[in-house]
């Protein structure tokens, strides 16, 4: 069963010294949507459990390429996430146009791990960035992070010029600029500088978005997941300016399909809204 790690999993095998140099809460696995049915009982057989979120139901997950997450019992745990994309989230489904399986297509093999593979070093770069800015709007191991971009440029000979006209073709420029931006500034990085001049937004956006992010920000432990400005950040992001109205739009009035994967039916769109309002949050 042919599987893809990723961000910690994979870059402590490639990129590091050593795996013990990479540190990593969990493991995190890419099956192609064709595998899944048989991962999840040899996850269980394997001493696992699924860990079930009721505000991230299986069928939420699936419909935005989500993850499944399986926990053993050792102390402390072990979490393994199995992925149905290496671009997950409602975000990103609403906004962005990945190509999944073009990247499955490029995954490249990793020495001595028969079945498993890793994201090609271009990939590689565009996934961590998306993560960082988007999944985690700069609020968890910001550094860990650049420090994984900055190696992945000098260990697997990033091209940039390749990487920035895919980051423009799957809508993810934004994002991955200020990732990158960060990383120069703080590392002094100049391999990618040609690259961000491809990827940059409009010198207002610019500004903007380096309100909430900077180099500064992150050394000072600024965490904007806590802040409710964190909504105007994730619409900053977006490479196409319509696609901030169709966030907004559909965060109070989301398809149909989203209101049965996520409350089962249950609820309508009014229903929905009076949620939004009374818990700040679905």
């Amino acid at each position: 069963m042919p599987a893809v790690l990723l961000k910690g999993a994979a870059l402590a095998e490639t990129v590091y010294d050593g795996p013990e140099q990479r540190s990593m809460a969990d493991v995190d696995l890419w099956l192609h949507k064709q595998h899944i049915a048989r991962a999840c009982p040899l996850m269980e057989d394997l001493g696992f459990r699924n860990l079930e979120n009721a505000a991230r139901p299986l069928e939420l997950q699936a419909l935005a390429d989500g993850e499944i997450q399986y926990v053993n019992s050792d102390q402390p745990p072990t979490l393994v996430e199995l992925h149905l994309s290496p671009f997950s989230g409602w975000w990103l489904k609403r906004t962005a146009a990945i190509d999944s399986q073009d990247i499955w297509v490029r995954r490249e093999p990793l020495q001595d791990w028969r079945t498993f593979s890793q994201l090609a070093a271009e990939d590689a770069v565009i996934h961590m960035a998306v993560h960082l800015a988007v999944n985690h709007q700069f609020g968890l191991s910001p550094l860990r992070s650049i420090l994984d971009i900055l190696l992945t440029d000098q260990v697997r000979q990033v091209d940039w010029l390749l990487l920035a006209g895919r980051a423009r073709e799957w809508r993810v420029a934004t994002a991955v600029w200020l990732a990158l931006v960060v990383t120069q500034q703080l590392t002094g990085a100049a391999s990618f500088q040609t690259a961000l001049h491809e990827l940059q937004p409009s010198a207002w956006r610019r500004r903007r978005l380096q309100d909430f992010i900077s180099a500064d920000s992150i050394l000072a432990g600024r965490d904007i997941r806590d802040e409710k400005e964190r909504y105007l950040f994730l619409l900053l992001l977006v490479d196409r300016p319509w696609d901030a109205g169709k966030l907004m739009v559909r965060t109070l009035w989301p398809e149909g399909e989203w209101l049965d994967a996520r409350y089962g039916g249950s609820v309508d769109h009014w229903q929905h809204i009076r949620r939004l309002i009374a818990q700040r949050g679905v």
